[in-house]
């Protein structure tokens, strides 16, 4: 499934702009904590912020734009470049410093999720498979455009593709030289 960056629900909160790109199962929200993964991406418009507590909920944090340090109290600190990631427990008291744009990944306890940057040269192929255990499997398009060689379809920077409800497979090939992030849940 494709979900163009035309279909994200945008929304606001104290420190900036989210986008929430994807949400399992469908019917459940993010108000009400009721999911099982979530995608999204969000500004971070403030030097300092505060991260919501999400006590049921796995984090990993992939930075888009900008610098970022990072505070888990009680844990650890460190400095985020861009794609780079940091996992954590949604419980954590955590704090930042720096105004980034980020890519958020958040499983609830009983899933594992794991995001990986990578650069695909143009005309390369790419296979994206969900089997055994994978709850989803996906890429976001950073930037570039791919062609689903299966279903005929485009995506365009900014777009999210997702492989969920069974197992299943979709080859792409780069139209351009492009960037994404690749997304597992087990």
């Amino acid at each position: 499934m494709i979900i163009t960056s035309s279909k994200f629900k945008q929304s606001s909160w104290s420190g900036g702009k989210t986008r929430e790109l994807f949400i399992y199962p469908p019917e459940s929200s993010y108000p009400a904590r009721n999911f099982a993964i979530r995608i999204s991406s969000a500004s971070v418009d403030i030097e300092e912020s505060n991260f919501t507590s999400l006590p049921n909920y796995k984090r990993a944090l992939m930075l888009l734009q900008g610098q970022l340090e990072i505070k888990h109290q009680g844990h650890y600190s460190k400095i985020l470049n861009p794609f780079e990631c940091d996992y954590f427990d949604g419980a954590w008291n955590t704090s930042a410093r720096g105004k980034v744009i980020d890519f958020n990944l958040m499983t609830s306890k009983t899933l594992k999720g794991e995001l990986n940057y990578q650069v695909i040269n143009k005309e390369s192929k790419l296979k994206l498979e969900k089997k055994g255990n994978q709850q989803l499997v996906g890429i976001y398009l950073i930037q570039g455009k791919f062609h689903c060689l299966d279903e005929k379809e485009r995506m365009s920077s900014g777009d999210l593709l997702v492989l969920i409800d069974k197992e299943d497979s979709l080859e792409l090939q780069a139209l351009e030289d492009s960037k994404i992030i690749y997304i597992l849940v087990t």
